[in-house]
C-alpha cells in the first residue's frame, strides 16, 4: 500500500523566538499520535549547554556523518555545525509528518530535499526575543547583538509559510502551533 508522503514542518525563526519551546510544548501533546515525529538535531554542541534536546557529535563525527551522506539536511549556524539525520526520508515516506527547527538558510535546501514542506515562521518583538536571549544564559551579550542583527533568507519568499507570533504563553504559542500541523493533517486527509 502506498502512502502519501508526510510533510516535514520546517520552524524557522531568530534565536530567541521560542521554537524550541513550543517543538517541546507540541510534542508532549502528541506524544500519543503516531502521525508527528518531532526530529532530533545533531549538534556540535554539548549536551549540558541546556535548551533543546539535541543529539551532541564533535566535529570530526559530524564530518564523517555528512561524508556519509547521514544528513538529508546540514548547515552551520553561529560555529557550530547542526543536522537532520537522512533517516527523516523515511519516516516522511511512510506517510508520518516530521517536525524539526531549521536555519531559514536551509529553506530552499529543504524545499529541494522534500516532497511536503510546510515552514513554520516563529517570530517575537525585539524586546522579547532580546529577553529570552539574556535569561537562556548561553550567550555573551556581544554574541546576542550578533544573533539579533543575522542576516537571513527572507521567509516570505518561499510558498506554504504559517505565521507564529509567539508573544504570549507556552500554552498561546503550542495551540497556534498545533493548530498549523493538524490543519495540514486535516488538508491531506490523513487519519490522526
Amino acid at each position: 500500500m502506498s502512502h502519501e508522503p508526510g510533510t516535514f514542518f520546517a520552524v524557522v525563526g531568530p534565536s530567541g523566538a521560542g521554537k524550541d519551546t513550543l517543538i517541546a510544548a507540541a510534542a508532549a501533546r502528541l506524544e500519543d499520535n503516531r502521525r508527528f515525529r518531532f526530529v532530533r538535531r545533531y549538534i556540535t554542541r554539548p549536551g549540558s549547554a541546556g535548551g533543546e534536546d539535541h543529539l551532541e557529535v564533535t566535529e570530526a563525527e559530524f564530518i564523517t556523518l555528512l561524508r556519509r551522506n547521514g544528513f538529508a539536511l546540514s548547515w552551520k549556524s553561529h560555529g557550530l555545525c547542526y543536522g537532520i539525520a537522512s533517516e527523516v526520508q523515511d519516516v516522511l515516506s511512510s506517510g508520518q509528518h516530521a517536525i524539526a527547527n531549521i536555519s531559514r538558510n536551509v529553506i530552499a535546501q529543504a524545499i529541494d530535499t522534500f516532497a511536503n514542506v510546510r515552514i513554520v515562521h516563529v517570530t517575537a518583538s525585539p524586546a522579547i526575543i532580546a529577553r529570552r536571549l539574556q535569561l537562556r544564559g548561553r550567550e555573551q551579550q556581544d554574541d546576542i547583538a550578533r544573533r539579533m542583527h543575522r542576516q537571513t533568507a527572507d521567509v516570505h519568499a518561499f510558498p506554504n509559510v504559517s505565521e507564529i507570533d509567539n508573544y504570549g504563553t507556552v500554552d498561546e504559542g503550542a495551540t497556534r502551533f498545533l493548530a498549523i500541523l493538524t490543519a495540514r493533517q486535516l488538508e491531506t486527509g490523513a487519519p490522526a
